[in-house]
């Protein structure tokens, strides 16, 4: 920073302009605000209950001591310029007072917007805490191998049909094996083949009984498949009629 010799002998020239230039020399220590930033409180401040204590806080660059009190929504800066009497007679103003407090004006800054900085000792703490390199470095590879597996991932699109028909070939008899006699049929639906079915389920909705039931009768209902559709069998040993049927198959396909 600069610097004046006043230890000089001969008489030093102690003028308005060495004062001067005293105050543009400290003015320099403003920039070390900035090192914490924008709104922060470097000192005191302390809030107890309704009121803050004295302190000094930066604001917009400069670095102000601040009048504590009552709180208050926001923080104005305040002027005080006193005025001396001149060798010549008139009075001038001579030094003016800036510090920071509670109140309006047309220029404000909210209180809550104030912070205290994180002490420079207390870096290394709080990048200790922090994820390491080497971690964050396997994250994102497992991130990349995920997304490009999506990209690739075939998803599946399921049809379920479900539906109700009457069998053919009426037979009275014991049939429960026979796929020719008491059967009804059932496709694939458009754009899916027999080797899309994934499930199927055949239920009776109707049997027409002939005679008594008695330990006699059997009543059954299956299905098979073949390459091109579902074969059902349903009805009982001694009928009347042919039998109705229900049923749900599920197609998934790639």
């Amino acid at each position: 920073m600069n610097r004046t010799n006043f230890n000089q002998t001969g008489g030093f020239p102690l003028k308005t302009e060495r004062l001067d230039e005293l105050q543009k020399s400290y003015e320099i220590f403003n920039n070390l605000g900035n090192i914490a930033g924008n709104l922060v409180i470097l000192s005191g401040c302390n809030v107890t209950g309704s009121n803050v204590s004295d302190g000094v806080v930066v604001i917009d660059g400069e670095i102000y001591p601040f009048k504590g009190g009552y709180i208050s929504s926001n923080v104005v800066i305040t002027s005080t310029t006193s005025t001396k009497e001149f060798e010549e007679g008139g009075a001038k103003p001579v030094h003016t007072i800036k510090e920071a407090g509670f109140g309006t004006a047309s220029e404000s800054w909210p209180w809550a917007s104030f912070i205290r900085p994180i002490p420079t000792r207390d870096f290394k703490a709080a990048l200790d805490i922090k994820e390491d390199k080497t971690n964050v470095l396997a994250l994102q590879t497992r991130i990349q191998t995920l997304e490009a597996a999506l990209l690739t991932l075939q998803i599946p699109k399921i049809r379920v049909v479900s539906g109700s028909t009457s069998t053919l070939v009426r037979a009275v008899g014991y049939y429960h094996n026979d796929y020719s006699k008491n059967y009804a049929y059932v496709y694939p639906p458009a754009g899916y083949t027999m080797s899309h079915l994934a499930g199927f389920l055949p239920s009776i909705s109707q049997i027409n009984f002939s005679g008594d039931v008695n330990s006699d009768d059997i009543l059954w209902c299956k299905y098979t498949t073949d390459a091109s559709k579902i074969t059902i069998i349903c009805n009982n040993s001694e009928n009347r009629d042919n039998s109705s049927i229900t049923y749900m198959g599920v197609w998934i396909k790639y």
